[in-house]
């Protein structure tokens, strides 16, 4: 945690920047635009803070790897030209980085959920099940936008447009019942809309989560992860002729 050293806050930073993106994003979409989540009308404020961070957790992380991949290998050019180095931890690390950051904000979703709703039901047990796609979909995708930004430079700002557009194209601010069925199939056919709906059951709503769309999930995960990993390896050798 290198990135707080020498700061007045310290470790308090993992906890408030969530926490002021949380009140933040709910005082624009609840109070000011008066939307509700789902289509209950009594659905208060905390109800949606609530739902808004199951979403921004998942995407933050997600958006924290791949937006950080493309100009990695560049930066430790240092590491490829002089040293023998396993570059593939290089993505890790961004990984663990955001994990970490993620684990804080999960504390102040369970605190918060333990206090508006009642404490986590045994739907909790499934948290590992959905966050393992999550995981081998953000580190496929770290290595391989890692490894095409040493030879296209230009990758780091499509992934930047992209990872907007999903920002808004996966179900964060809204459920994912509330766009219209012709569109619908837009967000089924991200995984992160699947991991997203999942977080809310598992805990919000103390139920299983959807498994058939998970499933999915898991199954494009897995071929993103084995993908990723293939393109970085099969391209490292390139990598000191274009650095």
């Amino acid at each position: 945690m290198n990135r707080y050293r020498g700061s007045y806050l310290g470790f308090l930073w993992p906890f408030l920047t969530p926490l002021l993106m949380l009140v933040i994003y709910t005082f624009v979409f609840s109070v000011i635009f008066k939307m509700r989540w789902g289509a209950n009308p009594q659905a208060g404020h905390l109800d949606f803070a609530l739902a808004l961070l199951c979403g921004i957790i998942p995407f933050t992380l997600f958006a924290e790897v791949v937006a950080g991949a493309p100009g990695l290998i560049i930066q430790h050019a240092n590491y490829v030209k002089k040293i023998v180095f396993p570059l593939e931890i290089l993505p890790v690390s961004i990984l663990m980085s955001s994990l970490v950051h993620a684990g804080f904000s999960m504390v102040i979703l369970l605190l918060s959920v333990a206090m508006v709703i009642n404490t986590p039901g045994w739907a909790l047990l499934y948290l590992p099940v959905v966050v393992l796609p999550l995981i081998l979909l953000s580190l496929g995708l770290g290595w391989f936008c890692s490894a095409l930004g040493v030879f296209v430079r230009d990758v780091g700002e499509v992934v930047a447009i992209v990872t907007n557009m999903l920002f808004f194209l996966t179900p964060i601010f809204y459920p994912i019942e509330a766009v219209p069925e012709q569109f619908r199939f837009i967000l089924e056919v991200s995984p992160l809309s699947a991991i997203v709906d999942s977080l809310r059951c598992v805990v919000l709503w103390n139920r299983p989560p959807p498994w058939e769309w998970l499933a999915y999930a898991g199954a494009i995960s897995l071929v993103a992860y084995a993908g990723g990993y293939y393109f970085f390896v099969r391209s490292k050798p390139a990598f000191a002729d274009v650095i």
